[in-house]
């Protein structure tokens, strides 16, 4: 069969034998500590030659049998398997072990990198080459193989990035920041949301966590999310939302209407209003070096969410991820299922936030069900299982009554603190919310439709 790494040009892929048949050798000459390196830093697709995948094989199977590894125990596996004469009999195992006899584990480590490197060039090559070929077939959709290809990539590029045991002391220095931070009594310890009840219970949008927001549809999902992000912004943080139903015309409106304090439907239509068309004019002088950017594409996956916004941090740096709305990200793989499509892009999208190391909010639609209960909960959410697995945080936007302003935002879940609820008044006019105000036993902020 021909070696798929050949690619078009017939070439030998790239490896490296001399090197392969060290790494063997040391990690036989340390036993299982080598393995330990061995089995931790690479795969047996990662040697090029057959052989040495066969020997890291045998390799594995005593490692995970708690066996002892010496050439010995290695040749005795490999007469199990049947390999044995296959790789070259005793005497090349042999010259494995004395290939280096005497290494240490930072040598290992080294020598595993460089196998390695050697490995995902071959796999980049197996990839250009499928992009290659695929380009040709007319019958091929460009968007899927691309979207497909940047996922291989990735997964190819992140292997082995990070992870893994994280001794306690470089654990507390990674968690002083966020301590220390706390302790300056005038700072969140996350993103700040702009509604003091709401950063009370959460503490602000922590960076790496993925916070949910559900609601009835046309009830202020994206309003809400608005008057966050325009928080963080105003407080000179980097901004991205991913809009997949609305234009960034409208959008932009709606967050000139919050700012200048000009109605929504004034902004629209502005004949004959000179004062009002100022003060816009004013408010877009004031919003030129904000650090937000909307990407309106009608229809993304997380892998196309997760480049485009990696691009906007290299270039910018980011702070906040917004996607407007769950039910309207593209699936990676068509799946029957859609609590297993659900589950999946939250998934992903958790993995995004944990990457970028940014909050990431979502927004979601409530199912059916919700109309036949008082207040919502988690069950309500599309897709709840999914969600309430994989979130750090859901929010549920509930309007007590259709005809009045008042709103309750319900902290249902938050990983690492209390729930609890945030009464709001929703500003039709402005499409913004406020918090309610409280005094004596109760009076609301007056709302206005």
């Amino acid at each position: 069969m021909r070696d798929k790494s050949k690619g078009l040009t017939g070439r030998v892929p790239p490896h490296d034998r001399v090197l392969e048949q060290a790494t063997l050798g040391n990690v036989m000459g340390l036993g299982e500590s080598g393995a330990g390196v061995l089995v931790d830093n690479l795969e047996q697709t990662d040697f090029y030659s057959a052989d040495h995948r066969k020997v890291y094989a045998a390799i594995k199977i005593l490692f995970d049998g708690n066996e002892p590894i010496d050439l010995i125990s290695v040749v005795g596996a490999l007469r199990k398997s049947g390999d044995l004469e296959d790789v070259g009999g005793a005497a090349y195992v042999t010259r494995l072990h004395e290939h280096d006899p005497i290494g240490t584990a930072g040598q290992l480590k080294k020598y595993c990198a460089q196998v390695r490197r050697f490995a995902m060039l071959r796999e980049a090559v197996v990839l250009g080459t499928e992009l290659y070929r695929r380009g040709f077939d007319e019958g091929t959709e460009p968007l899927a193989m691309i979207e497909d290809v940047q996922e291989k990539l990735y997964r190819l590029a992140t292997r082995g990035e990070s992870g893994g045991p994280v001794k306690l002391s470089d654990a507390i220095v990674a968690a002083l920041p966020d301590i220390e931070e706390s302790v300056k009594g005038d700072r969140e310890i996350g993103l700040t949301t702009g509604f003091p009840t709401l950063d009370r219970i959460l503490l602000g949008l922590r960076r790496g966590e993925l916070i949910v927001l559900a609601g009835k549809t046309s009830k202020g999902k994206t309003s809400l999310a608005m008057d966050f992000i325009d928080n963080a912004i105003l407080d000179g943080r980097a901004a991205l939302i991913f809009s997949l139903e609305m234009t960034a015309r409208e959008l932009v409106a709606r967050l000139l209407s919050k700012r200048s304090g000009v109605e929504i439907r004034i902004i629209r239509y502005m004949a004959d209003r000179q004062e009002a068309y100022q003060q816009v004019i004013k408010a877009t002088a004031a919003a030129e070096d904000d650090r937000f950017w909307i990407d309106d594409t009608g229809s993304l996956s997380v892998a196309q969410m997760r480049a485009r916004a990696k691009a906007v941090q290299r270039k910018h740096g980011l702070d906040f991820i917004v996607v407007d709305y769950l039910q309207l990200v593209r699936a990676a793989r068509p799946r029957e299922n859609s609590e297993e499509r659900t589950h999946q892009i939250v998934k992903d999208t958790k993995a995004l936030a944990k990457e970028l190391d940014v909050p990431v909010l979502i927004l979601s639609q409530f199912n059916r069900a919700v109309e036949e209960s008082r207040e919502p909960g988690i069950k309500h959410l599309k897709g709840s299982g999914g969600i309430e697995q994989t979130a750090d945080v859901v929010l549920l936007l509930h309007k007590p009554k259709e005809d009045r302003p008042e709103t309750k935002l319900i902290v249902a879940k938050q990983r690492n603190g209390p729930l609890g609820h945030v009464r709001l008044i929703f500003r039709n006019k402005l499409t913004t919310f406020v918090e309610e105000v409280v005094t004596g036993r109760r009076e609301s902020q007056k709302g206005e439709g």
